[in-house]
């Protein structure tokens, strides 16, 4: 159930955009990023599950299922540890960060690597109750073309600021400027004879796939992302506290009302989520992979 319904389409995400974008690593590379993902998860599940539930019992706010103390761990705890959980795990792998571009994609590896571990507690939940096939075929297709995107975008965007972090940073204590990071090759081969650079990482192969034509008429069009790191990490957070918030107020509000109604309304709202979240998408990917796009879109 694992394997099909929910590793499946992280590794499918986590293959296009490595494709797409012109991403160069290795096996080790994507292996360190996919683990911090992992295990970031841990940290995020104690402050959801442990210790804000134990802050609001200090408060006195239930936190039974369908209440507003549930409500507040959905809409806050979640997005704030979760995101910090991630960006932590992106500043982890720093060393593999040498641009803004890169950052982006050492967030989206960290953000499937994220939700490989957590669709391990959306199994329990869907192959359990009276609807199991049901339950699991809708878990695994919302979660497929929708949560774990946001995953992969939402901690894309935390790690496009950290990675204008990382340069400035590197800039201060280093003398290097990012136009350097950001352009120079990653490693280049020189002929023990000469001295002449015989190869580099520049000129080195690398299969990538065309962009689709739906996706490249967006080129130019993208949505320019802030430098700041706190205000894209703030950015994540918010909208993974949109996408868990509106999606657990729609069932809360009409609890009481017809159940046929409700589930039309639930499916509504979630196909409104995922249309938007795929809106967002397609106007922030351009911004940051400009230059890999202009190289590699379609004729």
């Amino acid at each position: 159930a694992w394997l099909i319904g929910f590793s499946g389409p992280v590794f499918a995400w986590w293959s296009m955009c490595q494709r797409f974008f012109s991403i160069r690593l290795t096996r080790m590379e994507g292996e360190m990023m996919l683990i911090a993902g992992m295990l970031s998860a841990v940290p995020a599940l104690m402050i959801n599950s442990l210790f804000y539930p134990l802050f609001l019992d200090l408060l006195d706010i239930e936190v039974s299922l369908g209440s507003l103390g549930e409500g507040s761990i959905i809409f806050i705890a979640a997005p704030v540890g979760e995101e910090i959980c991630k960006a932590l795990a992106v500043l982890a792998c720093a060393k593999l960060i040498d641009n803004p571009r890169k950052g982006f994609y050492v967030g989206f590896s960290v953000g499937m690597g994220f939700a490989l571990l957590e669709n391990m507690q959306y199994i329990m939940t869907a192959m359990a109750g009276e609807y199991m096939a049901l339950s699991y075929l809708f878990t695994t297709t919302v979660r497929g073309i929708g949560s774990i995107l946001g995953h992969g975008v939402w901690t894309g965007i935390s790690g496009f600021g950290i990675g204008h972090y990382l340069v400035h940073k590197r800039m201060r204590d280093y003398g290097y400027s990012p136009q350097e990071t950001d352009e120079g090759p990653a490693w280049v081969v020189y002929d023990s004879d000469t001295g002449q650079a015989t190869d580099s990482s520049r000129l080195a192969p690398l299969t990538t796939m065309p962009v689709p034509n739906w996706w490249a008429k967006r080129i130019g069009k993208g949505w320019n992302l802030p430098d700041s790191a706190f205000v894209c990490v703030l950015l994540a957070i918010a909208g993974h506290a949109f996408w868990n918030g509106t999606s657990w107020g729609i069932g809360y509000i009409f609890y009481d009302s017809n159940e046929i109604l409700l589930v039309i309304l639930i499916l509504t709202w979630t196909a409104f989520m995922i249309i938007l979240l795929w809106f967002i998408t397609l106007r922030i990917i351009p911004g940051v992979f400009a230059t890999t796009y202009s190289q590699h879109r379609n004729p």
